[in-house]
């Protein structure tokens, strides 16, 4: 339309660019950051059904080492792969970067390739989620804060009417495809416990002189005024 100006000397791509302050920036790369922070949730969750696998806690907690270490390196390793194969302007003009980086390597395979890593992905997180969650649910009901119906157990100790439950509920937002929104609810709420607990435990701390064995202060303080601030920066992302 030959309009590129609405400030002096600035094009329209330059005054959209300029629409971008730091604020928005640091909350851009907070959002992008807590999908791969996400991915860790799921080891704390596997701490559930620990009284159910051999070995117990010396069990489970060997897989969770070992299991954030592998993720770490596959995560690094991928990060590392898209840099080589992309350009940055590549990268920035993608919409789905796996795909294009992976498309200059095998080509039109990569879409269709990608689609079942994703749909395997998926299928792996659904049967721990329902496994790990199933297990504290019947344990909330065993505690008498949820109905009694949920801690019932079949013989080989699985709480089969919680993880029934549940499976019906995913499968409902699914259907329906109100799963992201009811992923992006939850998040927000499980940051704004995680913020105002940190807030809370941090408050105490520095108050009332407590003291946590093999722990220094300093790095303490530090630790949870990061947390702090991390989580501000997240939630505001979200009214950005």
């Amino acid at each position: 339309s030959g309009k590129s100006f609405e400030y002096a000397g600035f094009t329209a791509e330059q005054q959209e660019k300029r629409e971008w302050n730091t604020l928005k920036i640091i909350g851009a790369f907070v959002a992008a950051c807590t999908g791969a922070l996400n991915a860790f949730d799921g080891w704390y969750m596997v701490s559930h059904i620990t009284p159910e696998v051999k070995g117990g806690a010396k069990t489970v907690g060997r897989s969770i080492v070992l299991g954030i270490i592998i993720c770490m390196g596959l995560y690094l390793l991928t990060t590392f792969a898209y840099q080589y194969v992309l350009t940055p302007t590549e990268m920035g003009a993608s919409n789905l970067v796996a795909i294009t980086a992976l498309e200059k390597v095998i080509g039109s395979w990569a879409a269709g390739l990608i689609a079942l890593l994703v749909l395997v992905s998926t299928a792996s997180g659904v049967n721990a989620n329902l496994l790990a969650s199933s297990r504290l649910m019947a344990s909330s009901a065993d505690q008498k804060m949820l109905p009694a119906f949920l801690s019932k157990r079949n013989s080989k100790n699985i709480p089969v009417n919680a993880f029934i439950t549940i499976f019906i509920f995913e499968s409902i937002l699914v259907v329906t495809g109100s799963f992201e929104i009811f992923l992006k609810l939850s998040v927000f709420t499980i940051w704004v416990f995680i913020t105002l607990l940190t807030a809370g435990f941090l408050y105490v701390y520095t108050t009332q002189k407590m003291k946590l064995p093999g722990f220094r202060k300093l790095p303490m303080v530090l630790a949870c005024i990061l947390l702090i601030l991390f989580g501000i920066v997240y939630l505001s992302n979200f009214f950005l």
